[in-house]
Order: C-alpha cells, then structure tokens, then sequence
C-alpha cells in the first residue's frame, strides 16, 4: 500500500511546502472518490491526520505545530494522494505506470516569526499546476514489497513566484513485522530562477528593510531530502502513521542570508496520524 504524507499550515505562518489549501483539495478529491467508490464498496487505501511540526518557512530554524494528513486511496486502479510536489492524480490504470495531474497551493510569505525576513518583501500566494509520472516496480518479497521511481513537475499559474518545480524522488516499502510496514524516499527539487528569486534573494530594497546583505538566488536544485515512515495496523480498519523527514538546502537556497545569516540549511519534519483503512 503506498503511503505519502503531505503537511498544511496557516497561510500566514509558511511558505514553500503543501499547503492547508492543499489538503482542502487532497481533502475534497478524497470525498469524490469516497462518494463514488461507496456503492461498489472498492475503495482501497488509507486517510489520516494528526499533528506535525514543520519549519516557520522554508529555511528557517524555529518550528510551529501544523496539520499532518496522511493519504493514499484507490479506486479501480485509480487514486488520489498526497505527496512533496502537491495532491497527485492518478489516472493510469496500469499498477505499473502512475501518471496524471499535479495540484499545489502555495499561501504568500508575509508573516514570520523572524523579524530580519518579514521586513522583506512579501511573496505572493502560488498555484502550482503540473504533472507526474512514476514507475512501479515488485520488491523481492513476492508482492509484499515494492519500488516507485517518480517525477514531477509544477508550474505556478498565479503570479506567486511565477517559477516551476522538478521533484524526483525514489522510494521502497515493505512489511517489517505483522501490521507493521516502513517506507522510505529519497528526493530532490529543482527550482527555476523566479521561483529562487522570490524566496532567497535579498535585493537592495529589501536588505536596506531588513538589515540582511544583499543576494541574488540562481535556479539549481534547491535540496534532498530523506523520508521514513511507519504505519501500524492497530484494528481492522484504524491505525496508526508517523513520519519524519530531514531536508538539507542546497546551493544558493542554503548560501541565502535568509537561511545562512537567519535560519538553517537543515530542515525536519515529524508528524503522527490516526488512520482509517479501507
């Protein structure tokens, strides 16, 4: 069963990962498949949330309390999930191909704890429009087990920082003990020139508001980062998901006053869900 975790907070704590709007709409595209696969009673997978801690925005070194969803669902070869790069459409029938629309809400950078970084300009909101395509590939556990290679690419349609992303990402899951299975991904983004612009350059302006030096943010990959999970069958149809991730920023993410000066190139991520399993 693949298991992707996704996290949201208030749109005026954060910037640079999956969105509260984003689980509104991992949220309402659950309730269509729910409503749909109700009647065939063919509905598989898992829903969950539960509490998670994640970075004030992206580079930062203080941690706020947010929402943390776990979801994985299918119908007929059909699904919905949630992953780094935004709510995943999966409209390939193939259990081997996945492949469909992407969906992403960014909410704006206007209201940080850190004084030096809300000085700067605000960032405005994003809507990041894309797609993705993954292979699925059996593990040596005759089934129980298997591989997911996967890419995917987002646009922002909304004037935000009007850049894109690449993500690829490589994960394994597999059974450890009885109703326990741990998965775990590597993964890497590619962000474009506008959208390293937007939230780790310092222009003069901003660095005259801020007191910060001045920077000018180049595209490149922006970070890797390493995801484990574990979920626990506890009951029939409930149980349990934590996850955690560290991501390390890269190149000139990292070298940004906003990270280097104000923050921190390391970045961590926990969460624990209650589930229900269908």
């Amino acid at each position: 069963m693949r298991t992707e975790i996704a996290t949201g907070r208030p749109a005026t704590r954060h910037a640079g990962s999956i969105m509260p709007a984003v689980a509104i709409g991992g949220t309402m595209a659950v309730c269509c498949i729910m409503s749909t696969a109700a009647a065939q009673d063919s509905l598989e997978g898992r829903v969950g949330i539960g509490p998670a801690g994640n970075p004030d925005y992206e580079g930062s070194d203080e941690y706020h309390v947010v929402p943390f969803l776990a979801i994985d669902l299918r119908y007929r070869g059909f699904g919905v999930s949630l992953a780094r790069s935004g709510v995943l459409i999966d409209i390939s029938p193939s259990r081997f191909i996945d492949a469909g629309p992407v969906v992403s809400y960014r909410p704006e950078r206007d209201d940080v704890e850190d004084g030096a970084v809300d000085a700067l300009p605000d960032v405005d909101d994003a809507v990041e429009v894309g797609g993705f395509l993954a292979m699925n590939l059996p593990g040596p556990l005759e089934g129980r087990d298997g591989f997911t290679l996967r890419f995917a690419g987002t646009k922002d349609v909304n004037d935000g920082h009007d850049g894109y992303l690449v993500t690829s990402s490589f994960r394994y899951s597999a059974p450890v003990a009885e109703n326990w299975r741990l998965t775990g991904t590597v993964s890497s983004v590619y962000a474009s020139d506008s959208y390293m612009d937007s939230y780790f350059s310092v222009s003069p302006f901003g660095a005259a508001a801020s007191g910060l030096r001045t920077f000018e943010a180049d595209d490149g990959f922006k970070d890797v980062g390493l995801t484990l999970s574990v979920s626990y069958k506890v009951f029939e149809h409930w149980g349990i998901t934590a996850a955690g991730r560290y991501t390390r920023l890269l190149g000139d993410a990292a070298e940004s006053p906003v990270v280097d000066d104000r923050g921190d190139p390391d970045q961590f991520f926990f969460g624990i869900a209650g589930t229900y399993l269908f």
